[in-house]
């Protein structure tokens, strides 16, 4: 069988959504199917990949084609939809990631008329939080224009959480929706729980992140002589960034924050090696890749409501769920550094959630049966 991914950018800049296509191509094209994953060369505001442009690149078992990317905004690429007029007609089903892009939004269309069925997964974007920051307005003149449409007539609409499928519903009635967790290339082992120190948050530096949150219960233990160190791997824009390291001054935590920058997935093995904990106190996170590898490299982790990946984990006493507000994070935090039991506790039930839920052996199995069904 023959299936398409269609991304609007796989650069590591581009964070989660990236790494989950990449992971499920790697994964899909072991289990035995035929892929194709094509892509702009974007690499977040400023970057650009340095790929060969419309040539196949075979890595991991599937092919990659990168077409240059015109525009910033929506990520425009006329090299890559004149691709896809040509091409797609050759896949028995095309899988489209995100929305309000270029190149995911008219690729649906392409698909409907060569007769392709088509999947959409979202990626979170039209949940609460993402439709109501950054143009919202222009977001819901988009959905009645173009995503709805698509949604409406996608062959199938692929969600991560029910809470991902409860917020997204209100944007348009969906033929067929699956739920299905990302699958992911986790740690085969936890590596040694030795002489670990400090608490690692791993993600994209936005406001989005709740780092504000995070400080502001750093500050408030800090008035109880509790201080753990905080590790901040990832990247954002330079301003918002400054106004993090201001706003760490003037709450006196400074000292204890270490500013490790982007990671690659080297580096990021060896930051979930020297951390004691995870934590990650987002306002919104649709699922939440990387609270799942934290898990699966035998850390505890703490996680706020907001994270739809947090109602799994809680379910199975895998982490510590807490509000999303700086009181209750600063609870955990306390809670966790203080109980070596429940340390323990949260490693064990976190390493069994993943082997039992979040399994690339499921997950693949699911997603070879769905296209199997919605095959042309």
């Amino acid at each position: 069988m023959k299936v398409l991914h269609v991304i609007p950018s796989i650069g590591p800049q581009r964070g989660g959504m990236s790494r989950a296509a990449l992971d499920m191509c790697r994964l899909l094209a072991a289990a035995g199917m035929d892929v194709t994953l094509v892509s702009t060369d974007d690499d977040g505001p400023n970057g650009r990949l340095s790929a060969p442009l419309q040539q196949p690149v075979r890595t991991d078992g599937y092919t990659t084609l990168y077409f240059s990317r015109q525009t910033r905004p929506y990520s425009v690429s006329l090299p890559l939809w004149q691709w896809l007029n040509a091409h797609v007609a050759e896949f028995d089903v095309c899988h489209l990631h995100g929305v309000f892009s270029f190149a995911s939004d008219l690729p649906a269309r392409v698909a409907r008329r060569r007769g392709v069925p088509y999947v959409i997964t979202p990626h979170g974007i039209l949940c609460n939080y993402g439709m109501t920051q950054r143009r919202s307005r222009l977001k819901q003149w988009f959905v009645r224009a173009l995503v709805g449409p698509n949604l409406r007539q996608a062959a199938l609409v692929h969600f991560t959480t029910e809470m991902e499928r409860r917020e997204s519903s209100r944007w348009g009635a969906m033929r067929r929706f699956e739920i299905v967790p990302y699958c992911l290339d986790l740690l085969s082992q936890p590596q040694t729980m030795q002489n670990r120190s400090g608490l690692l948050f791993l993600a994209r530096i936005d406001p989005k992140k709740g780092l504000d949150l995070l400080f502001d219960a750093l500050a408030r233990l800090q008035h109880e002589q509790i201080c753990p160190r905080l590790i901040i791997a990832g990247s954002g824009a330079d301003d918002y960034v400054a106004s993090l390291k201001a706003l760490a001054a003037q709450l006196g935590i400074s000292e204890q924050i270490v500013w490790a920058g982007f990671a690659d997935e080297a580096r990021k093995q060896q930051l979930f090696a020297e951390a004691e904990a995870f934590i990650l106190p987002s306002y919104s996170e649709n699922f939440g890749i990387a609270p799942v590898e934290a898990l699966a490299a035998g850390l505890p982790v703490i996680i706020t409501e907001p994270a739809a990946v947090s109602e799994a984990m809680g379910a199975a006493e895998a982490a510590l769920v807490t509000p999303c507000d700086s009181a209750a994070i600063a609870n955990a935090i306390r809670q966790l550094i203080a109980n070596p039991p429940l340390q323990q506790r949260l490693r064990q039930n976190g390493l069994q959630l993943t082997r039992d839920y979040f399994s690339s052996a499921a997950t693949v199995a699911r997603w070879v049966n769905i296209y199997s069904q919605l095959k042309k």
